[in-house]
């Protein structure tokens, strides 16, 4: 039975002055610890994820592998190859980055804050598979795996959440983004809207599981459509997706070795049903929930274990015979820790997990000498800390990141990126910041003040946002109205002709010698304080335009409104391109 909105509203609103105070005091790993007490229902996810050993995997930290040949799906021949960079982000394949089979979910930097807890409920529901299942099966079970993470997302983590003043009482605002929501998110006691949107989201399980019942009546896919949410049509694709990789042989090898019944995995519909609704409840009403693992340390073993043994399982399906039969031995040597993971967390294991994790590491090395095999850095690189001495990020994958990202700026550096980019992996942390903005803040300081200034106005190019909707659709300002500086709009003041200095880098006219910057000829970087903004057209193009530091100083202060004092011509020029926009608008 769904949990009841009053009540839940009352016990949801009970957790709100420990979130508030103190926030979740427990570690995930992976995860920033802000999006964790964001709102009462965020911090009860997060409590019962850590009880089990849940977390996250950094998306570009894990070197992404080519999908085997025969399980890439005829409608999406797209998804066979890894996604690649496109202005410094690493997009996400939607049926090929994720899969249910796998607990420790996925943390990218692109995507919002409610990503986190939806991916650990994710991992708190756990997935239904059996052997030769139909695909209706795998297509329901899909959905129902889909269902209590969606409702979290629109309605759980939406009751006691403080939203801008727009947008309070707004709902998740589907696919519209919000920056100020993003930032002010956090746990605020009203009723009223918390209760209306736990109704909602008791509604939209009610009506769901009753679609899916019907849809095991009739052996027909049944849909429950809200709003914009369909997760039959869901459930589908991931079947349409998936259905080849969870037919194989490599993955019963796996179910059969690395999957524990009631430790995430279902072999039923029905238990997944039971699971599910268990979940909701736990969540809503701080019910008590069967932990899929006996402790936090038995947990993380266990989904860190089956990441590898999957990992390695699908090169194995790839391999020559006597290559496969090697990784199998491989993957074997994994088949203890699972077990360890089911039995009372009083029994010590043998050997430290960490410690098995590297002497696997140094014999997938040797099998590397002797047959073609993805290299061990790559394979080992899941975006989640294994053993000790293994490497967990991909150096190579954040480096292209970073000079696609950052591409004058790391030809400036030369060779020193690899060192420089290894240097950052090792302190990088996950945030919600595009990867060429993280890398600039960290290399800015370590930088002579040329690449410092080049790196910040890159970074600031790259990552670019959109052009603010209200510049395009309402009222033009009129000189002495009340403006403030468009959102999206970048200003940067330095102390070169930052512009200047990014042509002839480009042109290979200056060099970085062990201590200085200069041009070709040995002379210093001309010191000539300038300023520039930039801002996306409509069209999506972004636009430089150069201004004096005076004027920039000015704009830099409308960020919540004020009063701009410059020529007309330079007005007109700032209103034309969308740099700013009232800060009212008439009715």
């Amino acid at each position: 039975m769904p949990y009841r909105p009053q009540r839940a509203a009352a016990y949801l609103a009970d957790r709100i002055p420990e979130v508030r105070d103190f926030g979740y005091k427990g570690k995930i790993l992976g995860c920033p610890s802000r999006e964790l007490a964001r709102s009462p229902a965020a911090s009860r996810v997060a409590e019962l994820a850590g009880e089990v050993g849940l977390g996250l995997f950094h998306t570009e930290w894990r070197h992404h592998l080519a999908l085997p040949e025969d399980w890439v799906p005829e409608h999406d021949p797209t998804l066979a190859d890894p996604p690649t960079w496109m202005g410094g982000v690493l997009p996400e394949r939607k049926y090929q980055s994720f899969r249910h089979d796998q607990a420790i979910g996925g943390f990218h930097p692109g995507m919002r804050a409610k990503w986190s807890t939806h991916e650990l409920c994710h991992g708190l529901v756990g997935f239904a598979w059996k052997p030769g299942q139909s695909r209706l099966f795998t297509a329901t079970a899909a959905r129902l795996a889909e269902l209590i993470p969606v409702v979290l997302w629109y309605f759980l983590d939406e009751a006691h959440l403080k939203r801008c003043p727009i947008h309070q009482g707004g709902n998740a605002l589907y696919s519209e983004y919000c920056g100020d929501c993003e930032r002010i998110a956090g746990p605020a006691l009203d009723e009223l809207h918390a209760e209306g949107r736990l109704e909602e989201g008791r509604l939209f399980i009610e009506r769901e599981m009753a679609a899916i019942q019907q849809t095991v009546r009739m052996g027909h896919p049944v849909p429950h459509i809200h709003g914009g949410l369909n997760l039959c049509s869901d459930g589908l694709a991931y079947a349409a997706a998936h259905g080849p990789r969870l037919d194989s042989e490599a993955f019963h090898h796996y179910a059969e070795r690395f999957m524990v019944e009631g430790g995430g995995f279902s072999s039923s519909l029905e238990d997944l049903t039971e699971r599910a609704i268990a979940v909701a409840l736990a969540i809503a009403e701080g019910r008590p929930l069967a932990p899929i693992a006996p402790s936090p340390e038995q947990g993380r073993v266990r989904w860190v274990v089956q990441d590898l043994a999957w990992r390695i399982l699908s090169i194995a399906h790839q391999c020559t015979e006597d290559a496969q039969a090697e990784l199998l031995k491989l993957v074997d040597g994994l088949v203890p820790m699972v077990e360890w993971t089911v039995g009372s967390p009083s029994v010590v294991m043998a050997q430290e997990p960490e410690s098995l994790f590297d002497a696997l590491y140094g014999q997938y090395c040797l099998l590397e000498q002797d047959f073609v095999l993805p290299p061990a850095t790559e394979v080992w690189a899941l975006g989640h800390r294994l053993g000790r001495a293994t490497p967990d990020r991909s150096q190579s994958q954040v480096t292209a990141g970073v000079c696609d990202a950052l591409p004058l700026s790391t030809a400036l550096f030369g060779a020193r990126i690899e060192e420089a980019v290894a240097d950052f992996l090792a302190h990088d942390l996950p945030s919600r910041v595009p990867l060429g903005r993280r890398f600039a803040t960290w290399a800015a300081g370590k930088t002579p003040s040329e690449v410092a200034s080049l790196l910040r106005y890159e970074a600031a190019l790259a990552h670019l946002p959109p052009t603010d909707p209200l510049v395009v659709t309402l009222d033009e300002p009129e000189p002495g109205d009340d403006v403030r500086l468009a959102t999206g709009v970048a200003v940067l003041v330095d102390e070169i002709d930052i512009l200047e200095f990014a042509r002839n880098v480009d042109f290979g006219d200056i060099i970085w010698g062990s201590d200085q910057v200069a041009d070709v000829d040995g002379e210093e970087v001309p010191q000539q304080s300038t300023a520039i903004i930039l801002v996306r057209h409509v069209s999506g193009e972004p636009m430089i335009l150069d201004v004096e530091p005076a004027i920039a100083a000015n704009l830099l202060e409308l960020w919540g409104g004020g009063l701009l004092d410059v020529q007309e011509s330079v007005w007109n020029a700032l209103v034309a391109h969308g740099v700013i926009r009232r800060a009212r608008f008439p009715i």
